[in-house]
Formats: C-alpha cells, structure tokens, sequence
C-alpha cells in the first residue's frame, strides 16, 4: 500500500502542508501528481501559483520539473525553460570526433525551469529554479557538463533581466542534481575547477580523442553558489536518498545573493531503517523533502 500512488499523494500533501513553504521546487514530477498537488493545497486553502514547469510529453515523468510560489506573497512576471543539450554548440562549442560523450550529452532530455517573481510586499525580485540532472552513476562525465550548461545558460537569463531592470535579484535553487557532495558536478557549481585530468571530466572518461574542445569547467565568482544547508550546518546533510541499494546526498538547496537562516532537520537513520528503505509508510519518496529559511 505504501508504494501506491493514491497512499504516497496523500502522504506528500499533508508533507507539504506541514513545512508550508512560500516556494515549492518539485523533481520527478509529472502531469497528474502536479494537478493532484495544487488541488490538495487548494482544498487546505493555502493556494500555490506553477510559477513554471517543464512537463512536456517527451520528458519522461523522471525528468519533470517545476517551481510552485504562494499566491499571497508573490506574482509571477518571467519564466523560462532550459533544456541543456541546446546549449552545447554555445557553451561547449570546440567540442568534436567520434567519442561518445558529444552524442550521448545531446540526446539527454533534461531540463531546468527558471521564473523570476516579484514579492507584492516589498517589490524586490528573486529568480527561483527547480532542476534535475541525468541519473546514471556510469556517466558522471554527462552531469559534470549538463552542470555547466545548466549554470551558463541561467547566467545568461539572469544577465538579460538585470539589463531590463537595472537591478540584480537573488538566485534561489531547487536541485537534484544526482550527485554527491565528492562529485565534480558539486565541486562546479561551488565555483571550484575542474580540470580535464579530473576523473568525472569528460577527457578523464573518454580520452582526448575528439575532446580537445572540452574546456577546463569552471564558473566565474558570480555563476557560482552556495549551498544553504552547508552553509548552516558546515556539512551537506548524511544522505537525501535513501533506498535499499543507495543511501547519500544527491538533492541541494543552492542560493546566491541569499542568507541562509535555518534549515529543517532531516530524519534519523534509524527512523529511516524502520522500514528498510524510501518511500515507506512515513516518506512518500525516496527522495527527503529539505527546507530553508532565507532572507535577502
């Protein structure tokens, strides 16, 4: 019962409306539990916007995602789509030949939604995005890039709305990126380098045969974030996945230009073991919900 669709959407409503948060960042989501999402916040008479939402039909239910905002607080004036694999003749654009890493980064269908909203209060804007990475532990190389296009193509549209308004806004993100906080993809997006002799860079994986184009990755100071439960609790927390076959950290709450104020405690190990693995009859996924209180 605890794995049927029915038991695991109430379980994630009455979750959802037990942290109550003013922005909701969903991954793994699709059509019908996003549509059984709001109506349950609805009915609870706590209504969230799809501030943005990427759900189209060939994206495998795995891949959807989507940013949902409070109504009361915050109105909705920009939002955006990103599929990574666009990105590669702009971003990685010297990269050539017959490895397989060039088709198989273009064939992925991952995506990242950006909104830019406006608290009705105070006026002040905030860029909010929710994205998900490819899966597969094999090919760390296809996260490592889709990273870097990822965070280049969400400067981009972050530059285009400061030009517009005259006025930088804070960057809040949802993020699975399916990856520990060891990876090279982790290291990338906290601004550190990553090299070509790194074992997760794509000349690392695939030899330089047709790679010569793939750069040294690194982002600049200002397309880098941080982490806001690191930056609470000095450490990512010990897992977000739990299930029978893997137990780390894969789900992060990335900020920039944003204080992090607290974060909300994840469950005990032990808690978690009561029922072998995620989802259960207590988690109604595999993955942990995280939470943070910022302030700008």
């Amino acid at each position: 019962e605890a794995l049927s669709y029915g038991y695991r959407m109430k379980l994630m409503a009455q979750q959802i409306l037990t942290l109550d948060p003013d922005v909701l960042l969903l991954q793994e989501v699709e059509t019908t539990s996003l549509r059984d999402i709001l109506r349950c916040l609805d009915a609870a008479q706590r209504p969230m916007a799809v501030a943005a939402s990427a759900l189209v039909d060939k994206i495998s239910s795995k891949d959807g995602v989507a940013v949902l905002v409070r109504k009361s607080r915050f109105d909705v004036i920009h939002r955006s789509t990103i599929r990574f694999a666009d990105h590669v003749g702009t971003d990685l654009p010297g990269v050539v030949g017959p490895a397989p890493f060039l088709p198989n980064l273009r064939h992925k269908e991952n995506h990242a939604v950006v909104t830019t909203v406006v608290e009705k209060e105070t006026q002040r804007r905030l860029h909010v995005c929710s994205v998900r990475l490819y899966w597969d532990p094999v090919v760390p190389e296809i996260k490592l890039a889709q990273a870097f296009l990822f965070a280049k193509a969400l400067q981009r549209y972050t530059d285009a709305a400061t030009a517009a308004t005259g006025a930088e806004a804070p960057v809040l993100i949802g993020a699975d990126l399916n990856s520990t906080p060891s990876s090279a993809v982790y290291e990338l997006l906290q601004g550190r380098e990553v090299p070509p002799t790194h074992a997760e860079h794509p000349c690392s994986v695939h030899g330089r045969v047709g790679l010569d184009g793939v750069p040294v990755l690194q982002l600049d100071k200002r397309e880098a974030f941080q982490s806001a439960y690191e930056r609470v609790l000095g450490e990512e927390p010990e897992y977000t996945n739990f299930t029978a076959t893997f137990r780390g950290t894969l789900d992060y709450i990335l900020m920039r230009g944003l204080k992090a104020e607290g974060v909300a405690p994840l469950p005990k190990e032990d808690v978690l073991k009561r029922h072998v693995a995620l989802p259960s009859v207590e988690c109604p996924s595999d993955h942990l919900p995280l939470l943070a209180e910022v302030s700008w």
